[in-house]
């Protein structure tokens, strides 16, 4: 499978959209099983949605420089650390379900920043994902 330097943001963009509607939409209704509070919910959820809003728009204006995948590189890794970090300072709180969800979420977004690192070192348009 190859990704382009442009459908690397509708990947990120949708991922986004979908932590979002997840993390704003979904979560809050198991609140009880996830453990984190729901201000923080929401806030990760208007976090995501930015970025999808983000990174759509760079899809739809097809930027060619590598700024805008290194802004979102940055972006991704924020969030990251800032979701790691809330699970540690509610890590008394976060349920079994929570802690997946969360990991897993970072795990899954950290895999996209290390192939959107590729199009930031290498030149090509496109490169082989798998």
């Amino acid at each position: 499978m190859t990704i382009d330097r442009n459908n690397i943001f509708l990947i990120d963009g949708i991922g986004a959209l979908m932590s979002a509607l997840t993390i704003g939409g979904l979560l809050p209704m198991f609140q009880d099983w996830v453990g984190m509070p729901l201000d923080v919910l929401y806030v990760l959820a208007a976090w995501a949605l930015l970025y999808a809003v983000y990174s759509l728009s760079c899809w739809r204006v097809q930027p060619k420089t590598t700024l805008w995948i290194k802004a979102i590189v940055v972006a991704n890794v924020l969030y990251c650390v800032a979701t790691f970090s809330l699970l540690l300072y509610f890590m008394n709180d976060i349920k079994p379900l929570g802690w997946v969800y969360f990991l897993g979420e970072i795990g899954i977004i950290l895999g996209l920043v290390t192939i959107e690192r590729k199009f930031i070192f290498t030149s090509p348009n496109e490169i082989a994902v798998f």
